[in-house]
C-alpha cells in the first residue's frame, strides 16, 4: 500500500531536494517508526498508538527551519533524510 507524500532529501534548495512522491510506503503500526527514538512504535513498551489518515497538510515555520539544515540537531528525525514533510 502506498500514499502520496512530500519528501525532503536534502537542505536549502527546494527545487532540488523536495519531491512529491506518489508511491511512498504507507505506514502501518507494524512499520511506523517513532521520530524521537528511531524505534518501531510496535516495540515501545506500554504505549498506545494509532495511524491517522491525513487529507491535507501545509508547511509551517518549523518545517522551513528544518529544511534550512540549521535545526537538524533538535528537529531532524533519528533516521535522518529522506523524511516526509508537513
Amino acid at each position: 500500500n502506498n500514499m502520496k507524500a512530500a519528501i525532503a532529501t536534502g537542505t536549502e534548495n527546494i527545487d532540488q531536494y523536495i519531491h512529491v512522491k506518489e508511491d511512498w510506503p504507507k505506514p502501518t503500526l507494524a512499520t511506523a517508526v517513532d521520530g524521537k527514538t528511531g524505534k518501531l512504535v510496535s516495540k515501545l513498551p506500554n504505549e498506545r498508538h494509532l495511524i491517522v489518515k491525513v487529507l491535507a497538510c501545509a508547511l509551517a515555520p518549523g518545517d522551513c527551519r528544518l529544511f534550512s539544515g540549521k535545526t537538524d540537531l533538535v528537529q531532524l528525525p533519528k533516521w535522518g533524510r529522506p523524511y516526509v514533510i508537513g
